[in-house]
């Protein structure tokens, strides 16, 4: 299942949010795509199983729920995750 926020330690959360700079020249949305891609394809986010929700994962990379959506939309698009 799901890690939630409430399980996720804050230096594991803390690790994520630095994967999502303004040090990189791409939007974050795009940033955010890559690094659940990275999850998924690590086995952290396991295939077939639901993604947290788009407010964990905001809190998580520290964004707002759009750019969030906008993430997942991008996965989606790229066949990597589907929306039920």
């Amino acid at each position: 299942s799901a890690m939630s926020m409430s399980t996720m330690s804050t230096a594991v959360q803390a690790e994520y949010r630095r994967t999502v700079t303004t040090r990189d020249w791409r939007p974050r949305y795009v940033q955010v795509a890559e690094a659940l891609q990275d999850r998924i394809q690590s086995g952290e986010l396991p295939p077939d199983a639901p993604l947290p929700s788009e407010p964990d994962l905001a809190a998580t990379y520290g964004l707002s729920r759009t750019s969030v959506r906008n993430a997942i939309r991008l996965l989606r698009g790229q066949g990597i995750v589907r929306v039920e």
